[in-house]
C-alpha cells in the first residue's frame, strides 16, 4: 500500500523516480551532506562493500564551498 500511495503522490508531483526506495537514498543523502563517515553509513545502511555506500558521497556544491571556505579559516 505504501508503495502504491507514494507513486501516485510522485505522479501528481510531476516527480519521475517513485517508489519508496527513494527515502533510502535520501536518508543517506542526508546523512552524507551532514557529515556522517561513510563506514557508519556503510552498516546503517547494510552494505557489505564500501562501493556501493560511495554512490552516496557524490558531491554537491555546497559542500565544495564549504570545504574551500573551511581551508582558508
Amino acid at each position: 500500500q505504501l508503495w502504491k500511495l507514494t507513486k501516485k503522490i510522485f505522479e501528481e508531483a510531476m516527480i519521475e523516480e517513485t517508489g519508496v526506495h527513494i527515502f533510502r537514498h535520501t536518508f543517506a543523502r542526508t546523512l552524507v551532506e551532514k557529515g556522517v563517515n561513510l563506514i557508519t553509513l556503510m552498516e546503517l545502511l547494510g552494505h557489505v562493500d564500501i562501493k556501493t555506500t560511495q554512490i552516496y558521497a557524490k558531491s554537491n556544491e555546497m559542500a565544495k564551498r564549504d570545504a574551500v571556505y573551511k581551508a582558508f579559516l
